[in-house]
């Protein structure tokens, strides 16, 4: 059966806050310009949220960013951060099959999408779209919120902006105390980081020494 491309679809993108979700869902508005696209921000915070609003999707996309710099980026905007730690922790249950509340799901990891050509195309595909990269370099305005770091200093050439190093630049901020607190109490956050993601040598020996 032949695969149709471009065709309307009702899309939900689950995340939390800072997670780059609003990115991820400008480039499926370019690849799905008909579509429908519900942005469920921190919609898992909740352990009794209802999750029937996802049975009308067609597709439901979980994103997962690295949680070191998802947090960095919070503290950096002072964002209430309770909810978005407990979605993290749902939203990682869900991803690695410890629960199964959201059907029809696809999972993306930050990282992956904004660096990997062929990691894109990937999901594209699996959703039916065009690809492009129309908005690979675009900065999207969330709430008069660009990037939490850098504003809008590369709104319309995000390859620049180093998202991958936010936990090291929040050190030399006035946030750094807040990060490090956040990590220090939600340690079985940091234990499923450790488990299900691909922590770096150097990221691994910061964690260590946070715990001592």
């Amino acid at each position: 059966m032949e695969r149709i491309i471009g065709i309307n679809m009702n899309l939900s993108i689950i995340a939390i806050s800072r997670s780059g979700h609003n990115f991820l869902k400008e480039n499926i508005k370019a690849w799905l310009p008909n579509s429908v696209i519900y942005d469920l921000e921190n919609l898992f915070g909740c352990p009794d949220t209802d999750a029937a609003i996802l049975l009308k999707t067609d597709f439901n996309i979980i994103l997962l960013r690295d949680y070191l710099n998802n947090i960095a980026s919070m503290c950096f905007l002072n964002i209430n951060y309770e909810n978005c730690l407990i979605s993290w922790k749902n939203l990682v249950f869900e991803s690695f099959k410890k629960t199964n509340r959201i059907g029809k799901k696809i999972i993306v990891f930050y990282e992956d999408f904004k660096d990997n050509e062929d990691y894109r195309k990937n999901i594209c595909n699996q959703i039916c779209g065009n690809y492009n990269e129309l908005k690979l370099n675009y900065v999207p305005n969330c709430n008069g919120n660009f990037s939490s770091f850098d504003k809008n200093k590369y709104k319309n050439n995000g390859t620049k902006m180093n998202t991958n190093s936010r936990w090291k630049q929040i050190l030399n901020t006035k946030n750094k105390k807040l990060f490090i607190d956040i990590i220090k109490s939600n340690k079985n956050n940091i234990n499923l980081y450790l488990k299900y993601f691909n922590v770096s040598n150097e990221k691994q020996q910061f964690i260590n020494k946070i715990f001592g």
